[in-house]
């Protein structure tokens, strides 16, 4: 924010807080043992690198030249002599944490210490996944990955560019060149963002991407006979929102299970999606795209996993979730006036229509009546027939080929259905009403989806449930394809297309932020950011320590659970049985009661 204003970009450092501290306590309660390289990179590489710096000042003759970061100026020596004192520091620190049992030094916990129950560090990996093998080959391969290869890319992409009008990659190349250098060109395209402040209606904050509330309308177009068509960057619905759940789950199946392969899925869409949440200008859906590759591998995993057979509470998530997809539409219709107020549309959009919505002028032809029957028994008919290409015991009596062939001819017929009812039947209105609210029309709709919401609730077939999901993938695609193709439809239905949801509809706009940034804020160095550090690092701090005493008190119940006999006889609970004897009815820590079989969570 400039100087001198108030607000702020709040989500953002609460994102970040919460990050952190949500980082803290992972590494407390499923830490991993540090290799002998890291250790030795933490504590001599800030040292390693001050020297080197110090040599590169003496070859340049930078010695006596000063360099301001903020409000700090410093010059190569002290700059080399702080990097210095600071290996020192930190050797102290990582002995002094060390003799707690903390950190690449920690020491053994003494007999008598509860610690000594807990489940030791995970061992480092090997290979590539562990930094300094190879005299820290992998860590170069990253750094060369993350910075040199993308800074080649975005270099070798604008040789066309400085093969016209007179521009340079940079200074005298290509020879004879004597315009625009592509640095001046980078940061100008930085200052033009970076100095945004109009908004825009088909803007979208970062969070409203992930369920596809706002897409972006790159073509539209009235033709002959009442018809029209558009395009629109609109996701699958199904995908998308299924995905959210998803995404979670492959987040917490990182960090339970310790797996790399799940982290990169997680940490690759964290860095393509939060990072936006730092943009105050007006951003656009289709900056969500990059997130989109981690997206539908999450989305793959998690259907993967209900596939081959997932905890109980897995396969309880996903049928909620799949429920809550249903009937989201039409319930995001009945709550559009408090979606508005918490959006504040009208901030932006002054006596937005959206707010509420209502249907101005409703004209049903004969046409567009036909199509909409045809379209909407066509998606039941085909919905029906894919789904029992799940039915593995054959209940039907129909083969796999057979199932097949069904469906196919089902798909000829609607598509001749739909040619049919487009041709044959007129444009003439056949009903016709003027600002009709929406929200009886939404009730009426989620009480008809309200049983298949129940069916998908209670499905107990977890394969035909994931054929059904992929299936409802494809049949979303299909309905969706001639909103993102221009294919020209009656008037009446390509408008439908655009109103799905509330937050579709054009009148219902994002608000962005108008502050001015092009003037300087306040120093990165200012009292209050130091403030927040030093309340971030106490708070986390106070978390590491209030993980780990959790960590020994989960250690100990397990011991007491395998070990009752070691039990205080003041800790059983009232009506409990002497320690090592179990009540008849009821079953030993870990063991199932005799009248219930083990089942599998």
């Amino acid at each position: 924010m400039p100087a001198g204003t108030s607000g702020g970009n709040y989500l953002f450092m609460a994102i970040m807080v919460g990050l952190t501290l949500v980082t803290v306590a992972a590494n407390v309660l499923h830490p991993i043992a540090w290799t002998d390289e890291e250790e030795r990179l933490l504590i001599w590489g800030p040292a390693v690198i001050g020297l080197l710096v110090f040599g590169v000042g003496i070859a340049a003759g930078l010695m006596r030249r000063t360099f301001a970061v903020g409000s700090i100026a410093v010059t190569i020596p002290e700059l080399a002599f702080a990097l210095v004192i600071l290996s020192a520091v930190i050797h102290g620190l990582v002995a002094y944490v060390g003799r707690r049992g903390f950190g690449p030094r920690a020491v053994a916990p003494d007999t008598d210490d509860p610690a000594r129950l807990v489940e030791p560090p995970a061992a480092a990996p090997d290979g590539w996944l562990r930094p300094g093998m190879f005299a820290g080959l992998p860590m170069v391969w990253a750094l060369v990955s993350l910075v040199v290869i993308p800074v080649v890319l975005y270099v070798v992409s604008y040789i066309p560019w400085a093969n016209v009008e007179g521009h340079q990659l940079w200074p005298g190349w290509p020879p004879g060149h004597s315009g625009q250098t592509l640095w001046d060109l980078t940061q100008q395209m930085y200052r033009y963002h970076n100095d945004l402040s109009a908004a825009h209606p088909a803007s979208s904050p970062w969070w409203a991407w992930a369920f596809d509330f706002k897409p972006v309308w790159f073509y539209q177009e009235s033709f002959a006979g009442g018809t029209a068509a558009a395009i629109y960057d609109a996701g699958n619905l199904v995908a998308w929102w299924l995905a959210v759940p998803a995404m979670a789950f492959v987040a917490w199946q990182a960090f339970v299970r310790r797996s790399p392969a799940l982290a990169l899925i997680a940490i690759g869409f964290a860095g393509q999606w939060l990072a936006w949440a730092r943009i105050d200008r007006a951003a656009f859906q289709y900056h969500y795209y990059t997130a989109l590759p981690f997206v539908l591998l999450a989305l793959a995993y998690f259907l993967a996993e209900i596939w081959h057979g997932a905890s109980r509470r897995t396969w309880l998530l996903v049928r909620l979730s799949a429920a809550a997809a249903v009937l989201a539409p039409t319930t995001l219709w009945l709550l559009h006036r408090p979606l508005c107020g918490f959006v504040r549309v009208t901030a932006v959009n002054p006596g937005s229509q959206a707010c509420p919505t209502t249907i101005p002028n409703f004209v049903l032809s004969g046409r567009a009546g036909a199509i909409a029957i045809v379209v909407g028994a066509g998606v039941l008919l085909l919905v029906r027939l894919l789904l029992s290409l799940a039915d593995a015991d054959g209940t039907d009596g129909r083969t796999l080929a057979q199932k097949l062939r069904a469906a196919g001819i089902a798909a000829l017929g609607v598509s001749a259905a739909f040619v049919f009812a487009s041709a044959v039947f007129s444009d003439e209105p056949l009903l016709s009403s003027k600002s009709i609210p929406v929200e009886p029309i939404a009730m009426v709709v989620t009480l008809a989806l309200l049983p298949l919401a129940a069916f998908v609730a209670t499905a107990r077939d977890a394969r035909r449930f994931v054929a059904g999901l992929l299936m409802a993938i494809v049949g979303w695609f299909v309905l969706w394809y001639p909103n993102i193709a221009a294919l020209p439809l009656p008037q009446a239905i390509s408008n439908a297309y655009q109103g799905f949801l509330p937050t579709y509809v054009y009148p219902f706009q994002f608000p962005v932020s108008t502050v001015n940034r092009s003037v300087a804020g306040p120093s990165l160095f200012a009292f209050q950011p130091a403030l927040l550090l030093l309340a971030v690092t106490g708070v986390s701090l106070i978390v590491g320590y209030a993980a780990w005493v959790w960590r020994i008190a989960l250690a100990e119940q397990a011991y007491l659970a395998e070990h009752p006999s070691e039990a205080p006889a003041s800790e059983a609970p009232a009506g409990e049985a002497p320690a090592g004897e179990a009540p008849a009815s009821e079953a030993r820590p870990g063991e199932a009661p005799a009248s219930e079989a083990p089942r599998p969570d």
